[in-house]
């Protein structure tokens, strides 16, 4: 699953690598691979849709899987290329419900190995959770494991691989309390 952050807050710059670490993910795809795309924007869990999901079947036969894996490569960089071609920039970013929906869908996947990539500077920036208003760092994220272990909300991502590509901070503070955050609160999950 690649989670791709549309906020405001990523530079033109983070949105060039996003495209291309896109990119170069679907030229690996292989024959029993799956890919599912989706955007780090205004909508919280509830609202969140992938805008794709798509595997590649295997028959055991490399020249009869080749049709097969040009189709999903093809609408792989079709729904990317949507993606990026939108240009919208979103108020918010709702990493965390984004994660949680990403992680939904591996649980019900019958896939070995399961990953999560988050394309994104971090900056998680909701109603709900603001890291321009509240500090990001380990304690922060404990008490919102703890927040969330209550009303049932953690991502169930035990044995998920989950990687966090792009953020940064405007200082070595800022970058070392993301870095801090979402550490603890991936590895709290269970990932």
């Amino acid at each position: 699953v690649i989670l791709i952050d549309q906020s405001a807050s990523v530079s033109p710059e983070d949105a060039t690598l996003y495209r291309a670490a896109v990119g170069a993910v679907i030229e690996t795809l292989r024959p029993g691979d799956r890919i599912a795309l989706g955007t780090i924007a205004d909508r919280p869990l509830g609202r969140f849709v992938f805008a794709l999901d798509a595997a590649i079947k295997t028959t055991g036969n490399e020249i009869g899987d080749r049709p097969q894996e040009k189709h999903v490569r093809s609408t792989a960089r079709d729904a990317a290329s949507r993606l990026f071609a939108s240009g919208q920039r979103a108020g918010h970013s709702f990493i965390l419900d984004s994660l949680q929906a990403a992680a939904e869908l591996l649980k019900a996947s019958d896939h070995g190995v399961k990953r999560v990539v988050l394309l994104t500077d971090g900056r998680e920036e909701t109603p709900e959770t603001d890291f321009t208003r509240q500090k990001a760092d380990s304690a922060f994220a404990g008490r919102l494991l703890a927040s969330h272990r209550r009303s049932g909300m953690i991502p169930p991502l035990q044995g998920v691989d989950v990687y966090l590509i792009g953020a940064g901070g405007r200082t070595s503070n800022e970058y070392g309390g993301l870095r801090a955050f979402w550490t603890t609160y991936i590895q709290g999950a269970g990932g």
